[in-house]
């Protein structure tokens, strides 16, 4: 007997959340399983992935508990306060390259994971 899916969300849904991250989790759909996604554009995710719930918001998504991974893939900028907020709520968080914009953040990062027991991983295609 095989473990459920590991529910995931996508923060952020541009070329590297619709074209990268997306499929992939769809073809790894025995271990995750997309259950929402943080998007400005909704109409874009749902056009692609009607089953999958759209917020609006990080907060939004993080208060429906809908995840138990949290995938970053916004603005640089935006990277490590995204990667923050999810950890903070207990989520598992993958963030897209670059990490962060300074070394500093990314040591936060590190040690707030590692005192929350979670995984935090960057991806890189």
């Amino acid at each position: 007997m095989s473990a459920a899916p590991i529910r995931t969300a996508l923060v952020g849904y541009g070329l590297s959340g619709a074209s990268f991250h997306a499929p992939l989790l769809a073809a790894l759909d025995d271990d995750f399983a997309l259950t929402a996604v943080v998007s400005s554009r909704p109409e874009a995710v749902r056009a692609d992935r009607p089953a999958v719930a759209v917020f609006p918001t990080l907060a939004a998504l993080l208060a429906a508990e809908v995840a138990e991974l949290c995938v970053v893939t916004t603005v640089n900028t935006d990277h490590a306060a995204a990667a923050r907020a999810c950890l903070e709520a207990g989520r598992h968080v993958v963030v897209e390259k670059p990490f962060v914009l300074a070394t500093p953040d990314g040591v936060a990062l590190d040690a707030l994971a590692r005192r929350a027991g979670r995984v935090l991983g960057v991806y890189h295609n």
